[in-house]
């Protein structure tokens, strides 16, 4: 049985939002950074600031009550970058394959408002204490990454080199990587036990997971399964070094269809609570008829299970990507 794409309403209440103290410690910590950028502004439930391709708000909201596979939701997280006027004109095309330089957020334009935005969702369940400070950690990077993104997608779209003093270093010969052999091989076994094929090295991770065969697309190559990858050694054009992750569908679709679909999934993704941890974006494969979701952690001190929570949202949008394409807007029944 399938349900239509979950659109819950957030709690209406007098006054500045009632946030659990974990979320409100969460706030706190990226106040103490974000705090020093022009324009800042602290926000009931979040913050505000400029950077340099527009003005980005951190939000933290209460939603209704609902449960979803099975999980009690509780509240949303979201990074809303509403970029500068000159950036409001691009066509979809142009959003598109913006995308394929995504860090950690999708830039769209909003049914609802007209406006171009990057974009970062993230639904909180109740239980996901031990996940918090992980969420947290991607909301903030991806607060200070949107403008990275947009940046690299206008060099990228104008044959323009990135101003060498915007690029953050690479990492050099012989530095190692913030996950390496141990944690990638880690989770190649665990995938292994899921009877799904992976390899790990000591840079990368990469496995097949299952792909419906009634997508109503055609093949693409002799892959029939999503292609999982986890790299470290795929700089970002601005970010730099850092972790690439990237789902890419065993699918052929034309340049027209493959840009109506990936803006279309990840408007979808923007207003489904169901859909997952929304910590990158749909885009076309560059210089391939296939489609791909990607995003991209520049390097960092790596908390204990960070590239787990990474992983478990991969998983989950391989499985529920199927049901997007097939369905348009619906989703496994949630109640």
């Amino acid at each position: 049985m399938s349900a239509q794409v979950i659109e819950l309403p957030v709690r209406q209440r007098g006054g500045a939002p009632e946030l659990r103290p974990v979320i409100r410690g969460l706030i706190d910590r990226m106040a103490s950074e974000l705090g020093q950028y022009p324009g800042y502004e602290a926000l009931p439930g979040g913050l505000a600031f400029d950077n340099r391709v527009g003005r980005t708000t951190v939000g933290f909201r209460e939603v209704e009550p609902a449960t979803i596979d099975g999980r009690k939701l509780c509240e949303l997280a979201e990074v809303r970058t509403e970029l500068q006027e000159d950036f409001q004109e691009f066509s979809g095309p142009i959003l598109a394959h913006f995308n394929s330089m995504a860090s950690l957020g999708a830039v769209l334009r909003e049914p609802d408002t007209g406006r171009v935005v990057v974009y970062t969702r993230c639904p909180i369940y109740v239980g996901d204490d031990d996940v918090l400070g992980h969420y947290g950690l991607l909301l903030h990077a991806a607060a200070m990454a949107h403008d990275d993104q947009v940046i690299a997608g206008v060099c990228a779209g104008t044959g323009r080199e990135v101003p060498e003093h915007l690029i953050r270093p690479i990492r050099g010969a012989g530095v190692p990587a913030p996950w390496g052999l141990e944690d990638f091989a880690a989770w190649a076994a665990r995938l292994h036990q899921l009877r799904l094929p992976a390899t790990a090295s000591a840079e990368s991770l990469m496995a097949s997971l299952p792909w419906p065969a009634d997508s109503g697309f055609p093949a693409c190559g002799e892959r029939s399964g999503i292609l999982l990858l986890l790299d470290t050694r795929i700089p970002h054009p601005v970010l730099g070094s850092g972790l690439h992750c990237r789902l890419e569908l065993p699918v052929a679709v034309e340049e027209a269809a493959g840009v109506e679909l990936v803006n279309r999934l990840n408007l979808i993704e923007r207003r489904s609570l169901a859909a997952g941890p929304g910590f990158g974006a749909w885009c076309p494969v560059p210089g391939a008829p296939r489609l791909a979701w990607v995003s991209f952690l520049p390097d960092m001190p790596k908390p204990p299970g960070l590239l787990d929570t990474l992983v478990a949202g991969m998983l989950l949008r391989a499985q529920r990507v199927g049901w997007m394409i097939r369905g348009g807007e619906r989703w496994p029944q949630c109640t």
